[in-house]
């Protein structure tokens, strides 16, 4: 019985049929066929491990912190260039202990959403898991933590409160993301959306906008896309919003699927690989 509950377990192997065939256990014909049609069954709604490697990946902004790896056609991020080459190369490193070899494609931040919310088998990073999103999809990580801000030029802006922030001229920020989502909730009515946080950047130095929101974690790389002096910035002190990016899959995904993916990350993190691609790839020279 023990070898039974273990390959109802594990999924039936040929070897375990060998194993029962020649073992001294004595079952009636009504019973064999029983545990066959058991076994069939449970295989049937266990993930595949191909299963696993047909789901598709996508990310977004990633603000030239990536190459085109013209030998394998894979993007890969380049060394020290900041938080999204840092969660490329994380998740190029999960899907290689899968076996996922699917390429990853950009997108802009609101299509990836539209997609996952309409597609099954893909998945998307990095996402904050708000409380708004959390049920609406399957989650792996998180892959950082991480602080927003509202910044504006020094020169133009002296603000120090998210209520005096609703006086402003126009907020820039990335089209439906959490930040999108918690000026909304706010009742900020003075918010203009664009599809990358350098983008969001250059209307600022350009004086298109006022202010523009971004991670703390993130602003370094952002700055120096932007040809924006990190001396020429004023931080809004509030916080705007604590959040976590995480892999956000399509709900179809079993669970099963999603926990091998989180076992994949947790190994990186035990094993040292997170810290050392953190080092390679987030921190500057």
């Amino acid at each position: 019985m023990i070898l039974f509950i273990s390959s109802f377990y594990n999924g039936f192997k040929s070897s375990d049929w060998f194993i029962l065939m020649h073992s001294n256990i004595s079952l009636t014909r009504d019973t064999m066929r029983l545990i066959i049609f058991i076994i069939i069954c449970i295989n049937l709604l266990l993930p595949s491990p191909v299963e696993a490697e047909e789901i598709r990946f996508m990310t977004h902004n990633l603000q030239g912190q990536t190459y085109l790896d013209m030998k394998t056609g894979n993007i890969r991020g380049i060394k020290h260039a900041g938080k999204r080459s840092f969660n490329l190369e994380v998740v190029l490193e999960m899907k290689k202990m899968m076996g996922n070899t699917t390429r990853i494609t950009q997108v802009p931040f609101a299509r990836g959403l539209e997609i996952l919310n309409t597609q099954k088998s893909v998945a998307f990073f990095n996402v904050n898991r708000t409380p708004e999103r959390r049920s609406l999809y399957k989650w792996v990580g998180p892959l950082q933590s991480e602080v927003d801000y509202l910044y504006g030029l020094k020169k133009m802006t002296n603000i120090h409160t998210l209520d005096a922030a609703r006086n402003v001229r126009s907020i820039c920020v990335v089209n439906g993301n959490a930040q999108h989502m918690r000026l909304f909730q706010m009742g900020f009515t003075n918010v203009v959306t664009n599809n990358s946080y350098e983008n969001c950047f250059q209307m600022l130095k350009n004086g298109r906008v006022d202010l523009a929101a971004l991670s703390e974690l993130a602003l370094e790389a952002t700055l120096a896309k932007a040809h924006i002096q990190p001396s020429a910035i004023h931080r809004v002190p509030e916080v705007l919003l604590q959040s976590e990016g995480y892999i956000a899959f399509s709900p179809d995904t079993n669970d099963v699927v999603i926990s091998q993916w989180q076992n994949a990350f947790d190994t990186m993190l035990y094993s040292g690989a997170y810290t050392r691609l953190f080092g390679l790839y987030f921190n500057p020279n």
